[in-house]
């Protein structure tokens, strides 16, 4: 029987985003990027997020692997 929790790290690492979230991308592409902030403002499961950014009037389903949070909400 395997342990439940094997796969636990890479869960946890994607549950961290929660609605109210400020976030940017994550400064992982192999160029230069000028990353905008936006608000997670729905959460669809535990690998997808509708993000509102800066200067925009939709709402935009984006990766939580792709984002990085600068400040939790409440």
């Amino acid at each position: 029987m395997q342990d439940e929790g094997a796969g636990s790290p890479q869960i946890q690492e994607r549950l961290f985003v929660q609605l109210g979230d400020l976030v940017r991308w994550k400064p992982n592409m192999p160029f230069v990027y000028q990353s905008d902030y936006g608000i997670v403002v729905e959460v669809i499961d535990l690998y997808l997020v509708g993000v509102l950014w800066f200067d925009s009037d939709f709402v935009y389903m984006e990766a939580v692997s792709n984002l990085e949070v600068v400040v939790e909400g409440r």
